[in-house]
């Protein structure tokens, strides 16, 4: 559909199939991932923390990939983008081998609803997730290629090359993926709710890190480079906060019929954040620009963190 029209109708009719694809593959593979990883933890941790580092590359990768290609052939970078769409659905097709058990919908979702370890993950869960809707949504591209500088470093730094903000993504992606595959080997090591608080204390580390380079615009490039390095370590450390949740959840969920309806709530919950997260940096954004959004994310973060702590409060162990 995005390769044969150029008809918005059409644009959004295929927008929409494309969420019914994610809401239908991202619940079941986290529940055949949960499955699979049943009596390893060690191997769980890595799983997990595999699947947060694919996802992200993923969606730095994709933007990278579509400003490469509307740079470069323009509308028919739609259909480009048809073509990776079937070749996709042809990896689902040859890696989806395996069988599953019939359930019923309905008491799987109850079961899922029902689920204590959920219920206490949720707050924390989506203050974590509406911050990928702050970062990643359409406010952060807007503000870096602003014409306006507004006093901020960071503010409009990729205005004269607006390609920029894709390999500034992939950047990013490189930075957490290399966190997450750190914690992939040492998650095991640590208490979830340890690797957690951990996780928050590197996330408000980058959103100092982050407001100082902001404000760094009159400084030696050697001092911006210093912040950005020390903000990277930070990333690194934050990186760990979605794998040990989604291990947790999945330590949780146990052999409940419900498995799969867990996660679909879960993923839910992270549609949900995110939307959230999108609306409140454009709020912060049309307020402060660049620090409107550090804002918000440390407003969210201490969210999370109350969040972490009632969890902690409640999980044995």
């Amino acid at each position: 559909m995005f390769g044969l029209s150029s008809f918005v109708a059409v644009f959004f009719l295929a927008r929409a199939g494309e969420g019914l694809a994610v809401a239908a593959t991202t619940p079941s593979v986290l529940a055949f991932l949960t499955e699979a990883t049943a009596t390893d933890a060690v191997r769980r941790g890595k799983v997990m923390s595999f699947f947060e580092m694919s996802l992200l590359g993923g969606l730095a990768f994709g933007g990278l990939l579509a400003s490469l290609l509307w740079q470069s052939i323009g509308v028919w970078g739609f259909s480009a983008v048809a073509g990776l769409y079937v070749a996709a659905a042809g990896l689902f097709l040859s890696g989806a081998q395996g069988r599953g058990t019939a359930t019923n919908a309905w008491a799987g979702l109850r079961a899922a609803l029902a689920a204590p370890m959920l219920r206490r993950l949720a707050p924390a869960w989506i203050c974590i997730n509406a911050m990928v809707g702050v970062w990643l949504g359409s406010t952060l591209p807007f503000l870096l290629t602003l014409p306006e500088r507004r006093g901020q470093f960071l503010t409009g730094i990729f205005a004269d090359r607006p390609e920029g903000v894709g390999w500034a993504l992939l950047g990013y992606a490189v930075i957490f993926g290399t966190g997450v595959t750190g914690w992939s080997f040492i998650l095991h090591r640590f208490r979830r709710i340890t690797v957690l608080r951990l996780a928050l204390g590197g996330l408000f580390v980058a959103c100092l890190g982050f407001y100082a380079l902001n404000h760094a615009g009159g400084q030696p490039s050697s001092i911006r480079w210093l912040i950005g390095g020390g903000t990277a370590l930070a990333i690194m450390v934050e990186s760990g906060f979605t794998p040990t949740a989604l291990a947790l959840l999945a330590e949780a969920v146990g052999e409940q019929a419900g498995r799969g309806a867990t996660m679909g709530v879960y993923s839910v919950l992270l549609g949900v954040g995110a939307v959230t997260g999108a609306l409140l940096g454009g709020l912060g954004a049309q307020w402060a620009a660049m620090d409107g959004l550090i804002a918000v994310t440390v407003l969210l973060a201490l969210g999370a963190a109350a969040g972490v702590e009632w969890l902690a409060r409640h999980t044995p162990g």
